[in-house]
């Protein structure tokens, strides 16, 4: 995992804390993360909310130290959701 490149892209349920968990992992093994939440953590809630907390802190710190091996972005366009449905959808039914 160490020097290979992620992007998670999140929604503000449980399984988009879990996206953020899965940052979190990959992040202290050594990859670099980018993180995209569909929405703000003030909409998340309980270990969501840790783990998309954890993702904003850690960003911003990396950010003030000049690092990039981390990014975090909040209220991320939600016009994408349409694309990434999109694209999983051809690549579950195709022929």
């Amino acid at each position: 995992v160490a020097g290979k490149s992620f992007l998670i892209l999140c929604g503000k349920g449980n399984n988009g804390g879990n996206g953020a968990a899965l940052a979190r992992i990959l992040w202290t093994q050594g990859a670099k993360v980018q993180i995209k939440l569909f929405g703000s953590i003030e909409e998340t809630k309980g270990d969501a909310r840790i783990n998309f907390e954890f993702c904003r802190r850690n960003y911003e710190e990396q950010k003030s130290q000049n690092k990039s091996s981390f990014f975090f972005f909040e209220h991320f366009n939600k016009n994408w959701v349409n694309e990434v449905t999109l694209i999983f959808r051809s690549g579950l039914y195709s022929n």
